[in-house]
């Protein structure tokens, strides 16, 4: 076989012309992560043996030239990352030796092809991250009957999902999530026993009251991850979801307004690592790592309604990494036995009177938007591993602990929205890894006094603290005053040289008010 491969090989400026005038047994171009510019040569159809080509994340531009149709020996296909535009040439539903087409992040407008469904090679099909409207095929499924992967997530695709998908029997991922799909999820889905990543999260899908798709997922023995958050489901919450198998590590479910009890059967879910049943204003974007190349589809504001106890079964869950039930309706305590799942390490909470128990190893700790009251727990500085910790907009009154001065690794600490008063504890200043500390509407001027001047009384919030510098005045006495360049001083402190050594004289601070 004759190969070019050169991925990642820092190529620029054009793919020449005539580079398969040359090469005309070429069955292998492999020119991915480089910086070739320009247009996709047209004349590449006369490298008719060709049966890779790879060109993702480069800088070309255009569109996909139909030409391309013509490289009937085409298995591989991939065009991913590029800044392609336009339609997706009709003719690439020609390539009936495809197995591999990827087309994902680019700016394609206009219908996904029908005959690209119908190409019966297919393992992996992928063009997610574009701007695709329409409707996908009635019978899509029947034309992929040995499609892995299906990838079309974050375009602005419409209509229904047909049962037939179910065709597509050996299906192990399908992601169809940031669309706008409608109708109910179908039940045949259920039949795909391969199933291992199911993301339909972001759409407008409905449910009947039993939710009985959800039921019906339960047959995938083989269901890792499950994501259907921001639909308008209306349902309640079925025991049934105690059937699914050991396999399941993740169970998203935000934004799509369950309702009902948590079922006691939800502690059945022992293989499960991450669980969300919150709500929460969010726009969404499906890649972090290219958000470039996304189009936020819209703005969801959607409620969960699940009300009554936290089942104690849910302790069960010893693999549990992340829980986040807030934004729902439930009352009464956390189980004290959480505190035993020492898997957690993010736990988003609302509406409750927490416990956490021995929870030693927690990253994230939020209990903010509550009717938490009394003093702070002292219990909080067993979180020695904590980086967040959110206790705000509750009714917490009293003085900070000074234990939570012992928390070093903490980066992030918002108190504020409470009814506290007094000074910052001195321990605060061993918190050296502290770079947002949010102090809002608590008893201000007391917390404040003597880290900041008297103008800064009234606007006492949300502090940037890099221990980068502090502000020196005329004669040289060191202020805390802009938000991006604040430190604490430690007790007994009366001046901190910082990187602004060159500067004498007062540096006026920049005032931000809440």
């Amino acid at each position: 076989m004759q190969n070019i491969s050169l991925t990642e090989s820092n190529l620029t400026g054009k793919l020449p012309i005539t580079i398969c005038d040359h090469l005309p047994n070429l069955e292998g171009l492999y020119l991915s992560i480089n910086y070739l510019r320009g247009i996709i040569p047209p004349n590449i159809e006369k490298c008719r043996k060709l049966q890779i080509l790879s060109l993702s994340l480069n800088e070309f531009i255009g569109t996909v030239p139909k030409e391309v149709s013509n490289l009937t020996a085409l298995r591989g296909l991939y065009i991913s990352a590029l800044h392609l535009e336009g339609e997706i040439s009709v003719e690439l539903g020609n390539l009936n030796k495809l197995q591999r087409l990827a087309l994902t992040r680019n700016k394609f407008t206009g219908s996904a092809p029908a005959g690209i469904f119908n190409i019966s090679t297919l393992q992996f099909l992928a063009f997610s991250e574009n701007k695709l409207s329409g409707t996908v095929p009635s019978d899509l499924g029947r034309g992929m009957l040995i499609l892995e992967k299906l990838y079309c997530a974050a375009n602005i695709l419409t209509g229904f999902i047909s049962s037939s998908i179910s065709n597509s029997w050996k299906l192990r991922i399908v992601d169809l999530s940031v669309n706008s799909f409608t109708g109910p999820i179908p039940e045949s889905l259920g039949n795909l026993k391969y199933l291992e990543h199911l993301n339909l999260a972001g759409n407008t899908f409905f449910s009947e009251t039993t939710f009985s798709s959800l039921t019906s997922l339960t047959n995938c023995r083989n269901l890792r991850v499950l994501s259907f958050g921001g639909n308008q489901l209306d349902s309640t919450f079925p025991t049934s979801v105690g059937n699914f198998s050991n396999s399941l590590q993740t169970f998203k479910a935000p934004d799509c307004k369950l309702k009902g009890n948590i079922p006691k059967e939800i502690g059945d879910l022992t293989g499960v690592i991450h669980m969300s049943l919150h709500y929460y204003e969010l726009t969404w974007t499906y890649s972090k790592y290219y958000p470039k190349h996304v189009e936020p589809s819209r703005t969801l504001v959607k409620s969960n309604k699940i009300e009554g106890f936290i089942p104690d079964v849910i302790c069960n869950l010893k693999n549990l990494g992340a829980l986040d039930l807030s934004g729902n309706q439930l009352s009464g305590s956390v189980p004290p036995c959480i505190g035993n799942i020492t898997s957690l390490r993010t736990i988003y909470l609302a509406r409750l009177t927490a416990s956490i128990g021995g929870l030693h190893d927690l990253i994230e700790f939020n209990i903010s938007s509550n009717l938490l009251s009394e003093t702070i727990p002292q219990e909080i500085g067993n979180l020695k591993a904590a980086t967040l910790v959110d206790l705000s907009k509750n009714i917490f009154s009293g003085k900070i602990p000074s234990i939570l001065g012992g928390l070093d690794k903490l980066f992030n600490l918002s108190l504020a929205h409470n009814r506290l008063n007094g000074p910052i504890p001195d321990s605060f200043g061993k918190l050296l890894a502290l770079e947002f500390l949010d102090l809002c509407y608590n008893n201000r001027c007391s917390i404040c006094n003597g880290l900041s001047p008297q103008r800064f009384f009234n606007t006492c919030g949300v502090f940037d603290l890099k221990p980068n510098n502090v502000l020196l005045d005329q004669e040289m006495v060191g202020h805390v005053s802009d938000f991006g360049i604040a430190k604490l001083l430690s007790k007994g402190e009366a001046f901190v040289q910082t990187r602004t050594i060159a500067t004498i004289g007062y540096i006026a601070p920049g005032i931000q008010t809440f």
